[in-house]
């Protein structure tokens, strides 16, 4: 096959952007979708048998979901529809896509710019996460300016920390919330 780039003003492309069914992400591992769901007690989302079992045995009455007022209402949050939400050739998620997977569909444009019956492609994402919350402040501790003289320094001390990761160590599975572009070696 050919390779080429469109900066977006191709004529013979058309682009569309859909948005997936919801796919919620397991109480336990929040990095991992959910494979089923408790609809008996804790009406909570789980990725595996264990987290399942670990779910029905000790998860804190808190962090149960509200029973549905309408138990045949669990079918309809499961409906495997896509949306349309963008007919450009970027996209960037908003709150509705949380949860939820994304997909580009490239279509080839005919000369009378109906779509090609050949040659179209897609591309699907993972599950859209919430945006992280913000890193904690730190107070920085200083001794203000003062001279450090033998008895200061030996009553107090100065700690320093580096974040260091190793490129073996930032990958997109241990740091999904994390854009790809931060992740590269080089930046």
């Amino acid at each position: 096959g050919r390779f080429f780039e469109d900066r977006g003003i191709c004529p013979h492309v058309r682009y569309c952007w859909s948005r997936g069914p919801l796919v919620k992400p397991c109480i336990f591992h929040p990095q991992n979708a959910s494979q089923f769901r408790d609809v008996t007690k804790t009406f909570q989302f789980y990725c595996s048998r264990e987290c399942f079992l670990r779910g029905w045995h000790s998860l804190p009455k808190e962090h149960w979901n509200l029973e549905p007022e309408n138990p045949e209402g669990l079918q309809d949050e499961e409906k495997h529809e896509w949306v349309k939400v963008a007919e450009t050739r970027t996209y960037c998620p908003t709150l509705k896509d949380i949860d939820r997977p994304l997909r580009l569909d490239i279509v080839p444009l005919m000369e009378d710019g109906s779509d090609a019956k050949v040659g179209r492609m897609f591309i699907c994402t993972g599950t859209v996460m919430p945006t992280p919350n913000g890193a904690r402040t730190r107070r920085m501790i200083s001794n203000g300016g003062a001279h450090l003289s033998a008895e200061w320094l030996a009553k107090q001390f100065k700690v320093m920390d580096w974040n260091v990761l190793a490129d073996l160590y930032t990958t997109e599975s241990q740091y999904p919330y994390c854009e790809k572009w931060a992740l590269s070696w080089s930046w």
